[in-house]
C-alpha cells in the first residue's frame, strides 16, 4: 500500500471523526431550551402554514411588519417541511439548521484542502466543529445556519472554477449564490463581494508578468460567463426583490449610524469567531496574521479570503443604517477567518524541524483550541434559554459563567457595546 493511499485513508478517518462531534455537538442538548423570540416567529409561521395555507402564512401583516417568509424564505420553507416530517416541535424547527452547521463543516474541510492542504482543511474543520459560535446558531431555529452553509459552497464553488473553468462549478456557484440571497438578504453583499473579486482578478491577470499559481488566468470566456452567471443570480432574484425593498422600507436602511471597526471590535470579534473573549481571541489573531503571510508566500489565495471578510465589515462602515448592529451580521465570514487561523497554525508546526519538536507544538495548539472550546460548551449546556433572548432578559448574558457575553453576543443593544457604532445623524448623536 503506497503513502499517498495510506495519507488519504488517515485524511478520511480523521475528517469522519470531526464530522461525527460536530453533529454530536450539535444535537446533544438540541431539545433542551424553549424557542426564543425569533424562533417563536417561525414556530407561528409553520403553525399558519399548516393551518390556512402559504398563501395566508406568507401575507404581509396589517401592520406592515414582513413576517419569515419575506426574511428568509428558503429556510422556514426548510422549517416547515422539517416540521411535517418529524411533528412540529422545537427540535424538528431546529433540524435544518442542524443540518446546514455540520454541512458547513465538510465544506471547510473542502476548501482548506482545495485552497492550501489537508491538514489546513483538517485543522480548520475542526475550529468549526468546535466553535461555540457555531454550535449556538446550528441550534437556532433562524435561517443563519443555512446562509453560513450556502456562502461557504459559494466560495468553495468560486475557487473551484477560478482554478478549473469547469461549467460545472459556475453552475454551483450561481445556484448557491442564489440560494444564500432567499436564505437571507446579507447573501446580496456575498455577491458584491464575488463581483469585485472577480474584477481584480481579471485585472490582476493582466498585469501579473506571470501565470498566477492559485488560478488559472480568467480569459474573455470566462468572465463573460462570470457576466451570465451573475445575470442569472439576479434573474432568479427577482420574486424576492419586492421583500428586499420592503425590508429597506421598515426603516432599517435610515441613515444613523456606521460601524466604527477598532482594535477592540476586531479583537472581540476574533474572540467570538474563536475560543472566546481574552486570551483564546489573542491565540486566532496571531495565527490568523501568521496564515495571511504564509498564504501569501505560498502563493495561495489568502488575500481573497481577507476580502471575503473585511467585504461585509466595509460596508456597514461605509453604508449608515438605523438598526442595531449584531455580528451575526458577519457570521458568513467566520470560516475564512478560521480556514486562515488554521493556516496558521500548520506554518507554525512546519517551521519547527525537529520531529519531537514538532509533535510537542501539534500538542500545544490542539490543547490550546480545545480547551476554551470545552469550557465554553461545558457552559453552553447550563444555559437555561438561548443567547438571543439576552435583550428581553438580560441576566441571560451573566448565567453559565458569562457563556453568552464570551462566546456569542456582540450586539450594540447591550450598553458595553454600543462603541462599536458612530453616529451620522446629529441629532440621533445627542440621544445617545
Amino acid at each position: 500500500m503506497s503513502d499517498a493511499w495510506t495519507r488519504r485513508k488517515l485524511t478520511l478517518y480523521a475528517a469522519t471523526l470531526v464530522v461525527l462531534g460536530a453533529v454530536f455537538l450539535r444535537v446533544d442538548t438540541l431539545g433542551a431550551r424553549p424557542l426564543w423570540a425569533d424562533e417563536r416567529a417561525v414556530d407561528a409561521f409553520v403553525s399558519e402554514f399548516e393551518r390556512d395555507g402559504l398563501g395566508a402564512a406568507a401575507a404581509p401583516r396589517a401592520s406592515g411588519q414582513l413576517t419569515e417568509a419575506h426574511l428568509a424564505p428558503l429556510h422556514v420553507m426548510l422549517a416547515y417541511a422539517s416540521a411535517q416530517a418529524l411533528g412540529r416541535s422545537s427540535i424538528a424547527l431546529r433540524l435544518p439548521s442542524v443540518l446546514a452547521s455540520v454541512a458547513t463543516v465538510l465544506l471547510v474541510i473542502a476548501l482548506g484542502t482545495t485552497l492550501f492542504d489537508h491538514r489546513v482543511g483538517l485543522v480548520a474543520g475542526a475550529l468549526v466543529a468546535i466553535s461555540p459560535y457555531q454550535i449556538e446558531y446550528a441550534q437556532n431555529a433562524r435561517s443563519y445556519a443555512l446562509f453560513v452553509a450556502l456562502a461557504s459552497a459559494q466560495l468553495l464553488a468560486w475557487f473551484r472554477f477560478a482554478a478549473t473553468h469547469h461549467m460545472g462549478w459556475l453552475v454551483a456557484f450561481t445556484l448557491t449564490g442564489a440560494a444564500s440571497a432567499y436564505a437571507h438578504h446579507l447573501g446580496l453583499l456575498n455577491q458584491a463581494a464575488f463581483g469585485v473579486l472577480a474584477l481584480a482578478n481579471a485585472a490582476g491577470d493582466r498585469l501579473a508578468t506571470r501565470s498566477p499559481a492559485s488560478h488559472r488566468a480568467l480569459g474573455r470566456r470566462e468572465l463573460l460567463l462570470l457576466a451570465g452567471a451573475f445575470t442569472a443570480m439576479g434573474l432568479l432574484y427577482l420574486p424576492q426583490l419586492g421583500s428586499f425593498l420592503g425590508f429597506l422600507d421598515s426603516g432599517v436602511a435610515e441613515p444613523l449610524v456606521r460601524l466604527a471597526p477598532s482594535a477592540r471590535f476586531a479583537h472581540a470579534l476574533a474572540g467570538l469567531w474563536g475560543g472566546g473573549r481574552g486570551a483564546p481571541a489573542l491565540l486566532y489573531e496571531a495565527l490568523f496574521l501568521i496564515g495571511i503571510v504564509a498564504g501569501i508566500r505560498a502563493q495561495r489565495p489568502a488575500p481573497a479570503l481577507v476580502w471575503w471578510i473585511a467585504c461585509p465589515i466595509l460596508v456597514f462602515s461605509l453604508v449608515p443604517f438605523s438598526k442595531f448592529f449584531d455580528a451575526r451580521y458577519l457570521m458568513a465570514a467566520q470560516p475564512a477567518f478560521l480556514l486562515l487561523v488554521a493556516a496558521g497554525a500548520v506554518a507554525v508546526v512546519d517551521v519547527l524541524r525537529a520531529r519531537r519538536v514538532a509533535l510537542v507544538a501539534t500538542a500545544a495548539l490542539a490543547i490550546a483550541f480545545a480547551w476554551p472550546a470545552a469550557g465554553g460548551y461545558l457552559e453552553f449546556r447550563k444555559l437555561p434559554l438561548r443567547c438571543g433572548e439576552f435583550f428581553l432578559e438580560p441576566r441571560i448574558l451573566d448565567l453559565a459563567g458569562g457563556f453568552c457575553r464570551r462566546y456569542v453576543v456582540l450586539n450594540t443593544l447591550v450598553p458595553e457595546e454600543r462603541y462599536l457604532l458612530r453616529a451620522v445623524a446629529p441629532d440621533f448623536a445627542r440621544s445617545r
